[in-house]
């Protein structure tokens, strides 16, 4: 999975691992309940 740029223009996450379903909806925030 590639991490697409967060609001602060990061190019990887801080901990990918907390992230189970790396899902960016129109805010750019990581959903993991929202499939």
């Amino acid at each position: 999975y590639v991490w697409l740029d967060w609001a602060d223009g990061r190019k990887s996450a801080p901990k990918p691992e907390r992230f189970e379903l790396p899902l960016l909806d129109s805010n750019g925030q990581v959903s993991r309940n929202e499939r």
